[in-house]
């Protein structure tokens, strides 16, 4: 195996960590964060519940847009759509705006 190919993979291994790593921070702050905020269980359940929904409705129809669009800049896209939701759920401490933003990850 060249050397060349070697870069590669550890960039693709990296990328799909930090990318991992970052879900599964967020699977921690959302929870806590609406906690802080005194909301019931049932609430907490529906948001993360509403979150992988809207990550396998992504998942479904993301096919389309990487054929229009590319990889490069759906993936760009993406992670620009859930930095934006993440700090959206992080200022604003409204259970109906988290049920909304949250699934768009």
């Amino acid at each position: 195996m060249h050397a060349n190919h070697v870069y590669i993979f550890l960039a693709l291994f990296t990328s799909c960590f930090i990318l991992l790593l970052g879900n599964g921070l967020i699977n921690v702050l959302l929870p806590v964060r609406i906690g802080l905020d005194g909301v019931d269980l049932d609430t907490i359940g529906m948001v993360l519940s509403l979150y992988f929904v809207g990550l396998l409705v992504v998942a479904i129809y993301s096919t389309n847009l990487i054929r229009r669009v590319g990889h490069i800049r759906m993936f760009a896209g993406c992670v620009a759509l859930g930095a934006v939701s993440i700090l959206i759920c992080s200022i604003y401490p409204r259970q109906r705006l988290w049920c909304a933003v949250a699934p768009h990850k």
